[in-house]
């Protein structure tokens, strides 16, 4: 399972076959996760989505309200950090457990252990909760700069990277410090490999080796492939395979046609058809209407009948010196099909009073 852009895709690669893809409305933030038959996946949309590992249908999703940094997932439990100051914890329903502070703007992904759960910061901080009710345990403020994720290893230390150019090493328990190195380069990558200390930008050829705070270079060996080493030669080769087929997969588009395009702000429904390029009826899509310059109470969604079409009762309001407003309209392709929503689609325009046009 991996994503790319706004696309979830399960890909076999031994067999060199795309089995399916799952569209969500933002960019995809860091790496799916997996357990017990269901995917999850955090998406730049603000939500939080579970889609079933066999045809890639959805099983629920949960609006967080913010952009989702990145997404873990430990002993059936989901930690998701937001750009909206939180780091969030939901079971694998989808229903919130608790939600913590982080100051600033939440980066990466959570890393987690069994008794705590560790993000960086906007502003250079690292944190640790306890996993039980979100407690703050400690705070390492060393950074001047935006930290990157976390990674925690074996033996009890976090190594972490800083856009401030040094990546750190912490006690996993105290958050005392044990060493920094200066990189030379600022680290906005994902986190550190144990084996290796980071990848700075631009990559710089660097050697796995002892973490004790010097570097080593390979001549001639790009960071990305070093990493792929340490996992080994076998999975080197599955990942270059898997990489190749990447170029050669294929969605097609699909457009949303709403009618009427213009309402007033008392409710009235609105036909809402999907189609492919050729003009072809969509059946068994889910269209999405959100707010956008007008507000919706909420989150409006419908499915589409055998001819394509799905029916939406939209009741937006615009503010006090608003003459016109927009709802933004999306569409969650048919379970396990090739289709996908990238293009700007046509939002519904709301006008002051009720009359429709």
């Amino acid at each position: 399972f991996f994503g790319i852009e706004d696309l979830v895709y399960r890909y076999e690669s031994l067999r060199n076959v795309q089995e399916w893809t799952f569209d969500t409305f933002g960019r995809i933030s860091g790496a799916p996760v997996f357990a017990d038959g269901t995917v999850y996946v955090a998406s730049r949309d603000g939500s939080v989505y579970a889609m079933d590992a066999s045809n890639g249908s959805e099983e629920w999703e949960t609006d967080l309200g913010d952009r989702v940094n990145g997404l873990s997932l430990r002993n059936e439990r989901l930690y998701a950090a937001t750009e909206g100051n939180r780091l969030v914890q939901l079971n694998t329903q989808g229903n919130e457990v608790w939600s913590v502070s982080t100051g600033a703007g939440a980066t990466g992904t959570p890393a987690v252990t069994e008794d705590l759960v560790y993000v960086g910061t906007r502003d250079g901080e690292l944190i640790a909760f306890t996993v039980g009710d979100g407690f703050e345990e400690w705070r390492y403020t060393e950074p001047t700069n935006e930290v990157s994720s976390p990674a925690v290893v074996a033996d009890g230390t976090v190594y972490f990277g800083s856009n401030d150019s040094n990546v750190y090493a912490v006690d996993a328990q105290s958050g005392e410090p044990e060493w920094s190195f200066g990189t030379g380069n600022n680290i906005v990558n994902p986190a550190p490999v144990v084996s290796l200390y980071a990848n700075p930008r631009p990559a710089r050829p660097m050697q796995p080796g002892a973490l004790a705070g010097d570097e080593r270079a390979i001549e001639g060996l790009p960071i990305r492939l070093v990493i792929a080493l340490v996992v080994g030669v076998a999975s080197l080769g599955v990942m270059m395979n898997t990489l190749g087929g990447i170029q050669t997969l294929g969605v097609t588009e699909l457009d949303v046609r709403p009618q009427p395009e213009v309402v007033g702000e008392s409710a009235t429904d609105v036909s809402v058809a999907v189609v492919g390029p050729e003009g072809d009826q969509i059946a068994d899509a889910t269209v999405v209407a959100k707010s956008g310059t007008a507000r919706l109470d909420s989150v409006v969604t419908a499915r589409t009948d055998a001819n394509g079409t799905a029916t939406l009762e939209l009741s937006a309001s615009l503010g006090p010196n608003q003459d016109e407003g927009t709802v933004s309209l999306s569409v969650k392709p048919p379970a396990g099909s090739q289709y996908a929503d990238r293009r700007e689609n046509t939002n519904v325009l709301v006008v002051a009073g009720n009359a429709t046009g």
